[in-house]
């Protein structure tokens, strides 16, 4: 028994001292591991909390408002609006006049001066007008103005703008955070996506606050051109077997060789001035398909071209717009609020 009280005190020392030493480090090691991973989750979400404190109140404040001044500053010139880079919309909330509908509709106004012109454009209970007065509001003699309906898309979506910024986020991973304290100081710089575009919106803190013409015109006067004269559906009585057979010869020319094209299914285009000689032109004009720019069907732009390639986003190689003839032309620049009618952007992506 005392030969074996000696053995048994030493074997007890020392493995128990290590016993305890190991567990010392590994709990030393997991605080440390766990202070660095919350001061790195607490730096990261610091500014997400601050973007999502600064979207609510961005919300908040703008449904207390009586009325709304939206600054558009447009930093892509195919974009420009009437000549403007920047320019205003003023939209105050109404009741939608409709007995079963309770909610709230933004009506809005935005005006331009171009070329001695006053351009308007409204929002009303959803229902958008444009009016032009030739001389300008101040005009000594003014001549009548000239007004009509446009699609609602041609104006600023009031409501599609607030449900953006619902949804908006920090931009930590757009922009630098001394990059985004020098845009926005003493505020939050939050990004969203609207239209096809990111926009970037700095909050503060501090804040609370139609013409009509000829359809010869169109078509270049009587007599038609050559050209134009020679324009007929494949297989129509307008046709003959020799063009049909050049037809035939030639979409499968356009299949092999074309790896871009800006086609359209629908000829409501850009508010420009031509919008209407193609909507003429698009109900005169004896076409095949609704689904046209005016004067050319969709079909016939994407003969031989599978139609799964195509999209509509004016990143899309094969491109499916709402543009009308002339638009498609790059004549009128890009729409602001439409991703399917920017043409020059789709040309400028190409490149």
């Amino acid at each position: 028994m005392g030969l074996e009280a000696p053995a048994t005190t030493e074997s007890r020392d020392d493995p128990c001292a290590s016993r305890r030493l190991r567990p010392s480090w590994r709990l030393a090691l997991l605080i440390v591991g766990a202070t660095l991973l919350g001061f790195a989750q607490f730096t990261t979400y610091t500014p997400h909390f601050h973007a999502h404190l600064a979207k609510h109140r961005i919300l908040r404040n703008l449904q207390q408002q009586p009325a709304l001044r939206l600054t558009f500053q447009i930093k892509r010139k195919a974009m420009y609006v009437h000549g403007a880079s920047t320019f205003d919309v003023v939209a105050t909330p109404a009741p939608r006049s409709s007995p079963t509908d309770n909610s709230v509709v933004y009506n809005g106004l935005a005006s331009f001066e171009e070329d001695g012109d006053t351009h308007e454009y409204s929002l009303v209970d959803g229902t958008a007008y444009y009016t032009r007065r030739p001389g300008g509001t101040n005009a000594t003699a003014p001549t009548p103005a000239e007004s009509g309906c446009l699609p609602s898309h041609f104006v600023p979506p009031i409501e599609t703008v607030l449900s953006a910024i619902h949804n908006a986020k920090a931009v930590t991973h757009h922009v630098a955070s001394i990059a985004a304290e020098t845009m926005c100081p003493g505020g939050s710089l939050l990004v969203f996506p609207f239209a096809g575009e990111d926009f970037v919106l700095c909050s503060k803190r501090s804040s609370s606050s139609v013409v009509s013409f000829g359809l010869m015109k169109l078509f270049g006067g009587c007599p038609p051109k050559p050209g134009r004269a020679s324009l007929a559906y494949q297989g129509s009585n307008y046709s003959n077997a020799k063009l049909d057979h050049d037809f035939t010869a030639a979409q499968a020319a356009y299949s092999t060789n074309v790896s871009a094209v800006l086609c359209s299914k629908n000829h409501t285009g850009l508010a420009t001035i031509q919008a209407a000689i193609y909507k003429l032109a698009a109900n005169v004009v004896p076409h095949k398909s609704p689904y046209n720019d005016g004067i050319v069907e969709f079909e016939s732009c994407s003969m031989g071209l599978p139609d799964e390639q195509f999209g509509s986003s004016s990143k899309s190689k094969f491109y499916e717009t709402s543009l009308n003839h002339v638009d498609a032309a790059f004549r009128y620049g890009d729409s602001l609020f439409n991703d399917k009618k920017r043409p020059v952007k789709w040309f400028e992506c190409l490149l």
